[in-house]
């Protein structure tokens, strides 16, 4: 009973009036019933007789008191605490037999001390290693500055976040300086306990002798080692010093706390000394006291004597009081058996209604069967129907073989005439009422469709026989109807079985839980009992005089619990007191364990302890070092616990990062994307930036593997984060283990450090499956013992003896005694773990095999054993081996001993492949940054040669090849290739035989034989692009070889951007008219091909109309040009894509192109940027009346009039000079039309005049639903301008790219709310990018670009660099974007945020912390 519990007259608790509603009210015992019946009703009166009541009690208090005051003034009392006294003095006396035992627990002490320091030293030793970690990637990154500022920022950032780690790792070393404090305080409490001693003095005074001479051995040892220590910490920092100047500063913060901890240590050191000059004079003193003390003992022992009988009253009087509280809790006892009946009534209510459950889920169990049962006939009927439909096809394609030709022609005569007939006969319907049934329902067919999809009644012959018309029509029309039908049966079907699965995963999902849950009580009831049957134990202990002490456990990922046991403890109760505090139900299949140190190559040794001896028989005390864990490494068939099933996965992951499981790069980073998924949920573009910001790389990967960038590790995570979408922790953590278990070779083992006749170290490792023997390094197994390959093994007293199949020697593995203890008792149990009749085949004897057994978790609980276990091999595929190669290839340093910055884009490419388990097809470095130059293209080459030729791989049967590339692109806007790099580029296309696409443009080709003696070895070359490749006719005669292949299947030629001329061509156009050529695609555009050119290649497509895209931009062309395209388009040549920038076409020219442009249905995609269009597109007027006489610009866009043939479906007018007028002919004309999908009038004189967009833009943008792309840049759109451009398209259903850049939002008055554009931006649902780039946006914008995307939800990209946005504006903005859950992409790149770093990184964590953006650029 608590003492601040109020008792009543009887000791009884007092009960408080319990709110009405929560449970059923009972009279307490301080009441009577007639009082309680009174109060019931009235709360105040009850709590006034509550408040008399507490007075009373007050009152005895009081008096309690008086009286205790009186009887501590009592002689009698004081000669009670005086026998007292004497007898603690007298057990004092006693214990000092014992003093022996306690200077061997502080010899213990010290040597876990010693551990303390040396496990000191090793992380001081890790730390280095990681300082010169981050040395060697700062120094790379340093040469690359003045490429990488954007990158150098982000690095800053994880920079900060490894120094804060590394603050937290010399807070942690701090930590541990404090746990040794502790421990000089715990073994100042040792001397203390020294100070009772008093007699065999000089027996004790030689054993401090001894102690003080252990104590200044282990002193001298320390010095060495912290002065070893200090030396190699000065070896390290001469190292240090020749590295870059900007880690000066956090070396010399480094080495300062080194220095200080070193000091700390020495003055602990010296308080250790002092403490045990001060314990010797301590107990000198004590020594004289303790005789003065026993001198005054027996002094008073007479009068002792003499009060006996005094005491003896006074114990009975303490009896009677005892007997009176007894029948007190005898009272409180009734009350508490008067509460478990009403227990039991409620358990029994809890049973009916649980029995009431039952039927009703029986009953709805029978529903479902019923279900079930329905829905399996209707599947039957289903396909019986499809059954009969087939064959009545069958019959009809018969039918159809039996009718002749004139028949067959007969009936489609008749059928074309019922068909005319019955369109003549079909009433006429408005074109407003058909556009409004065609909008309604666009996939609505037309009523001859509808004839045509009609399927006309059977006839049948004078013999009974079906007439069946052998037309093609009528046979399509049959055909399409049965495939109609049987689609929609099979789709029904599908519902239907996907429905059927539904239910039935439900009710599983049911089962399981009911399961779970009576699992769950069954574990409670149990967990209940245990802790009784533990509290009785606990009772009787402390009855029978046994202490309790306390005892620390330390779990897997590094925790500590403390438990209070008994040494009469057993391990499996220890284990249920652990479990119980961890929150685990099922303990079966935990185990302690003691680590001792061996000093053996695996450091300390897990002695797993018996669960049915006693923490005293295994010999444990409170300083033992106790570590609870699994014990055995089995896939589990079903989860009942799932804190358990946690535990598990900790153990497993924690082997795995601390490489206890060594593991590839593949497999850990595959491995590591469970685990954010486990951790992060489904990911975002907010988790992608805090993957690493609350624990570091470590506690996902393994320190070998985690080599690159923060920035790398955080982007690949990224990406295959997204391959995890839609798993729940559980099912991520399962697949982790699944993933390790069936792709790593060390899966399950438990190691050893074993050695062979001639002391060679090895490593043992078991597992479910049997014994295997690996070199020291875990690399390479020596030997494969599984269980099938064994007939038995038996300890010896220096190791393990093992006797294989088939051989009559005995092979001996020397380990010491714990080892190979624990080896033999862990090949016993997973042996007895396999499956019954396993064992039956087997046949190998294992002693006491039944009380093992019974020991042991089932067997049916566990998956059966790997069969097809990995063997440990340095790569598993060529692209590993490359990638390491690679790796290893530009960190040697070159003559001038700099090492080279890998290439991002390179690595990434092979990382994309690995961890998507496909093959290298793609080989593209294109654009990469920083581009490659010659130096990187020959390592890379030189690293493939070796990859793909001399590498030879050590295990055939689990090598992957998996690089097989078809498309090599080295383009780049900034090319740094010279001719130099020509013959490495030929190497590498005769290497790879099967590429289809070759992109090598900016890179010289003057010669052209070597690329084109390397590009005849291609047969599948289909697409080739030689941009920019300063490519003259000569050297282009001698590429036309590649039209030579035997079958040639080249179908992209692009020679843009060279000096080809006319002459050039006329190989090309000859090349072009043979059967052996299937171009499709032809760029060479910005050559010099004049008229001529042109007019061969116009020759060839009337000759062979292959040609579907040709370029032919930027050509002198000369006089008639214009007229030459007009006849190209007027040609009919099966063009559908055609470009033709920068030519010089003007106005009128331009005319005579939307003349043919009007009839030609073929073209779907128009190019015409770069000309002077605008000029002369005008109206003419009369003089005079002003009367419109030709309206040029109408002229020029009628090819996109309703009434026109054209189906231009994209069409670019990029810097074509476009005035107002032609601004307002376009968009009349797209008013109506429903064919374009793409528009780009970029860069033009559009609103040049007022500042808005012509009139009918407006009308055009609310009704045209067709327009998917719209591109308005650089228009002179002023604000009103842009805002009218915004309500006009809130009504627009069809956008979904808009791009405004280039237009000023400046003038518009102060305090403007900018309605039209939250509006656009909160009930626009089609578009997905807007950019609104260079346009002088101001902070007032963004934030209310913010509020009008807090309810967007289709809007995925949004650019708007190069403006005028604050710090301020962007955190403000910022605060807008946690409601959206769509955009994915922001760009608010501008010079105002990136003035500082500091404000940078402000609004960079700003915007990445309140947002699911996967992108920001600031």
């Amino acid at each position: 009973m608590s003492r601040l519990q109020p008792t009543g007259a009887a000791g009884s608790t007092i009960a408080l009036p319990t709110p009405a509603g929560r449970r059923p009210q009972t009279c307490p015992s301080w009441m009577t019933k007639e009082e309680f019946e009174v109060s019931r009703s009235d709360p105040y009166r009850a709590f006034d007789a509550a408040q008399q009541k507490i007075r009373e009690l007050q009152q005895r208090v009081t008096v309690s008191k008086n009286i205790n005051k009186t009887l501590l003034a009592d002689p009698k009392y004081q000669f009670g605490q005086a026998v007292q006294n004497f007898e603690k003095l007298k057990s004092e006396h006693i214990q000092l037999n014992d003093v022996y035992n306690d200077l061997e627990a502080v010899h213990e002490t010290l040597q876990e001390v010693c551990e303390v320091l040396r496990g000191d030293k090793h992380q001081l030793l890790v730390e280095l290693n990681a300082v010169k970690r981050e040395i060697t990637i700062q120094k790379i990154e340093n040469e690359q500055i003045d490429l990488k500022q954007r990158q150098l920022r982000a690095y800053n950032e994880s920079l900060d976040l490894k120094l804060r780690s590394q603050e937290q790792q010399l807070a942690s070393l701090d930590d541990d300086e404090k746990d040794a404090g502790k421990q000089h305080v715990a073994l100042r409490n040792e001397v203390a306990a020294l100070e009772a001693t008093c007699q065999n003095l000089s027996l004790q005074s030689s054993s401090l002798s001894d102690l003080r001479q252990h104590l200044d051995t282990t002193r001298v040892s320390q010095d060495r080692a912290i002065q070893s220590l200090e030396r190699e910490v000065q070896s390290k920092a001469q190292e240090m010093i020749q590295h870059d100047t900007q880690l000066w500063e956090f070396k010399r913060d480094l080495s300062a706390r080194i220095l200080a901890l070193q000091k700390k240590a020495q003055e602990a050191q010296d308080e250790l000394l002092r403490l045990h000059r001060l314990s010797e004079h301590e107990i000198n003193t004590l020594a004289s006291q303790n005789r003065a003390l026993n001198d005054e003992l027996k002094n008073t022992a007479d009068a002792l004597f003499a009060t006996r009988r005094e005491k003896t009253d006074f114990s009975t009087a303490a009896k009677r009081e005892v007997h009176q509280r007894r029948e007190e809790i005898q009272q409180c006892l009734s009350v508490l058996d008067l509460v478990e009946r009403q227990n039991q009534g409620l358990e029994s209510s809890i049973l009916r209604m649980m029995e009431q459950n039952r039927l009703s889920e029986k009953q709805i169990v029978e529903k479902d069967n019923l279900n079930n049962k329905n829905l399996i006939e209707q599947a039957n009927f289903i396909s019986m129907v499809h059954m009969e439909l087939q064959t009545t096809r069958e019959d009809l394609y018969i039918l159809k073989a039996r009718l002749c030709h004139s028949c067959r022609g007969t009936i489609l005569a008749d059928e074309l005439e019922e068909e005319r007939i019955a369109i003549a006969s079909q009433p006429q319907q408005p074109a407003q009422q058909r556009n409004a049934i065609t909008y309604a329902n666009p996939n609505a067919s037309s009523p001859s469709r509808l004839h045509d999809n009609a399927v006309k009644p059977m006839e049948f012959d004078h013999n009974g026989l079906p007439i069946v018309p052998h037309n093609d029509a009528e046979k399509g029309r049959v055909d399409e109807e049965l495939r109609r039908t049987r689609e929609a049966l099979e789709a029904l079907n599908r519902q239907l079985l996907q429905e059927r699965a539904q239910r039935e995963k439900e009710r599983r999902d049911e089962e399981e839980l009911r399961r779970q849950e009576e699992e769950d009580r069954q574990a409670r009831l149990v967990e209940e009992e245990a802790k009784r049957r533990r509290a009785k134990d606990d009772e009787r202990k402390l009855a029978a005089g046994e202490e309790a002490y306390t005892y620390t456990v330390r779990f897997v990922d590094g925790t500590r619990k403390k438990v209070d046991a008994f040494p009469s403890d057993l391990v499996r109760d220890v284990i249920s007191r652990v479990c119980a505090k961890a929150g685990i139900r099922f303990h079966d299949v935990f185990y302690l364990a003691h680590s001792v140190n061996e000093n053996s190559v695996l450091g300390a040794v897990d002695r797993f302890l018996d669960k049915n001896k006693t923490l005293e028989q295994e010999s444990i005390t409170p300083k033992s070092n106790l570590v609870f864990k699994y014990k055995h490494f089995k896939r589990h068939r079903r989860w009942g616990d799932v804190v358990a099933q946690e535990w598990f996965f900790r153990q497993i992951h924690q082997s795995v990062i601390s490489e206890y499981y060594p593991a590839s790069e593949k497999l850990a980073v595959e491995l590591a994307s469970f685990e954010v998924q486990a951790v992060f949920g489904d990911f975002s573009g907010r988790k992608r930036h805090a993957y690493l910001l609350r624990v570091g790389l470590d506690s996902y990967l393994p320190v070998s593997v985690s080599a690159h960038e923060y920035e790398y590790w955080q982007e690949r995570l990224f990406q295959l984060h997204k391959n995890r979408k839609g798993l729940s922790p559980i099912e991520s953590r399962n697949l982790y283990i699944d993933a390790f278990a069936t792709q790593s070779p060390y899966w399950g083992m438990t190691f050893f450090d074993v050695r062979d006749r001639e002391n060679r170290p090895f490593i043992a490792g078991i597992a479910e499956d049997g014994l295997y023997i690996l070199s020291a390094s875990k690399r390479e197994v020596l030997s494969i013992l599984r269980f099938h390959d064994l007939l038995g093994w038996e300890r010896s007293h220096n190791g393990i003896f093992v006797k294989k199949k088939g051989s009559a020697k005995m092979t001996l593995y020397g380990s010491s005694k714990l080892q190979s203890k624990e080896m033999v008792d862990l090949l016993n149990e997973y042996y007895m773990m396999l499956p019954q009749d396993v064992r039956d085949q087997l046949g190998i004897v294992v002693d006491n095999a039944e009380e093992l057994r019974a020991r042991l978790p089932p067997w049916e609980a566990f998956d059966n054993p790997i069969t097809n276990r990995k063997r440990p091999v340095e790569f598993y595929s060529r692209l590993e081996h490359m990638k390491s190669a690679y790796m290893a290839h530009c960190l040697d340093p070159d003559e001038q001993g700099k090492k080279r910055e890998p290439i991002g884009k390179f690595t990434t490419m092979i990382d994309r492949a690995l961890d998507s388990n496909k093959k290298l097809d793609d080989f593209d470095l294109s654009d990469a940054d920083p581009p490659i130059d010659d130096w990187q293209w020959t390592a890379i080459v030189e690293v493939l040669q070796y990859t793909m030729e001399q590498y030879t791989p050590t295990d055939t049967d689990q090598w992957t090849e998996n690089i097989d590339l078809r498309k090599l692109s080295l383009a780049s806007s900034m090319q740094q290739l010279t001719q130099h790099s020509v013959p490495n580029v030929c190497t590498f296309i005769r290497k790879f035989r099967h590429l289809t696409h070759v992109n090598l443009s900016g890179i010289p080709l003057d010669s052209g034989r070597d690329i084109t003696a390397a590009l005849v070895t291609l047969a599948d070359l289909d697409t080739l692009i030689l941009k920019n490749c300063k490519i003259h006719p000569r050297s282009f005669q001698s590429i036309m070889m590649v039209f030579g292949i035997q079958p040639s299947r080249l179908r992209v030629l692009d020679v843009e951007h060279n000096t080809l001329n006319h002459a050039a061509l006329t190989p090309l156009c000859d090349v072009m008219k043979g059967d052996n050529c299937v171009l499709t695609e032809l760029n060479v555009g910005h050559n010099k091909v004049e008229i001529t050119g042109l007019e061969q290649l116009m020759e060839t497509m009337r000759y062979k109309r292959n040609l579907r895209v040709l370029d032919f931009s930027g050509n002198p062309g000369g006089l008639g040009q214009a007229n030459k395209f007009g006849d190209l388009i007027a040609s009919r040549s099966n063009l559908t894509d055609l470009t033709l920038t920068s030519s010089n076409l003007k106005g009128v020219q331009a005319v005579r192109l939307s003349q043919e442009l009007k009839g030609n249905g073929e073209i779907r995609r128009l190019n015409l940027s770069n000309n002077p269009i605008g000029d002369g597109l005008t109206r003419q007027r009369q003089s005079g009346s002003g009367e419109i006489t030709r309206d040029y610009p109408a002229e020029f866009f009628s090819f996109l009039d309703v009434s026109s043939h054209s189906n231009v479906e994209v069409l670019i007018l990029e810097k074509c000079s476009l005035q107002e007028d032609a601004g307002q002919a376009l968009a009349s004309v797209l008013h109506n039309n429903t064919k374009l999908t793409e528009l780009v009038v970029r860069g033009n004189e559009l609103a040049k005049a007022n500042y808005f967009l012509p009139p009918a833009w407006n009308d055009m943008l609310a009704v045209n639903h067709y327009i998917t792309k719209l591109d308005l840049s650089a228009n002179f759109i002023g604000y009103q301008g842009t805002m009218k451009v915004f309500a006009s398209l809130l009504r627009n259903r069809s956008i979904v790219e808009l791009t405004l850049d280039g237009n000023a939002l400046t003038q518009y008055p102060p305090h403007t709310d900018h309605v039209e554009l939250v509006s656009f931006l909160e009930n626009n649902t089609t578009i997905k990018m807007l950019s609104m780039c260079s346009m002088l946006l101001r902070d007032d914008l963004l934030v209310r670009l913010g509020e009008g995307l807090r309810r967007n939800r289709s809007l995925t990209k949004f650019l708007a660099n190069n403006n005028e946005f604050t710090v301020r504006g962007v955190g403000e903005f910022a605060r807008c974007l946690p409601d959206n859950t769509t955009l994915v992409h922001l760009d608010l790149s501008c010079k105002s945020v990136q003035i500082s770093d500091e404000l940078y990184l402000q609004a960079y964590k700003t915007l990445i912390e309140s947002s699911n953006l996967e992108t920001v650029l600031l």
